[in-house]
């Protein structure tokens, strides 16, 4: 399992989620994303005076699900149920919440795949400037001639270049994979199916 999940010992004092089940009788694996709220009204920035469907959700709410997400079983198929004990179902607000959890991951979607390009961006300026310090090493002894001094600074040259490219690799091979497993989770998310309890 690629996904993250919480030990034992973490359950044990921090309480888990009743829908999901155990691995290797150590590690707990959500089936479901679950929020417990005391009213609707719990999932908004408690400042933001917009629309609801447009409103900021609480930092700690979006903390909370991101965590729960790295701990499904199965995060390609993401269903979001919020517990709502005690509160009288209101349907206009269960349409308005569940626009804000899309609107929200939807616009944190956008704004990591724009982080992403960037990072694709730099990354190849990296590899040309690498390139071109390497290239730039071989002609160093043409203009300044044959001698110590040329030769350190071809040297120099050279392994700035080398280091150029190896940033760019590690870029692209390790630091991309974990920037377009953000964008998937947050494009999943702005998917997710919301379902409402209140038993």
């Amino acid at each position: 399992m690629a996904a993250r999940a919480r030990s034992f010992q973490q359950c044990l004092y921090s309480g888990c989620p009743t829908d999901g089940h155990w691995m290797d009788g150590e590690t707990f694996y959500r089936e479901d994303i679950e929020l417990a709220l005391d009213g609707y009204m719990d999932v908004y920035h408690a400042r933001d005076p917009g629309p609801l469907e447009h409103r900021d959700i609480e930092d700690h709410v979006v903390s909370y699900i991101e965590q729960s997400y790295h701990e499904l079983a199965d995060p390609e198929d993401v269903t979001l149920k919020i517990y709502l004990p005690g509160v009288e179902r209101d349907e206009s607000m269960e349409d308005a919440l569940t626009e804000s959890i899309h609107n929200y991951f939807e616009f944190t979607e956008r704004e990591a795949r724009k982080e992403l390009r960037h990072h694709y961006f730099k990354s190849a300026g990296l590899a040309v400037m690498g390139a071109g310090f390497i290239a730039g090493s071989a002609f160093v002894p043409v203009l300044a001639g044959v001698g110590i001094g040329a030769s350190i600074a071809a040297e120099i040259i050279g392994i700035g270049g080398w280091v150029g490219e190896w940033n760019a690799i590690s870029n692209i091979l390790f630091d991309s994979g974990d920037k377009r497993g953000t964008v998937a989770m947050y494009d999943r998310l702005s998917e997710a199916n919301v379902e409402f309890v209140y038993d």
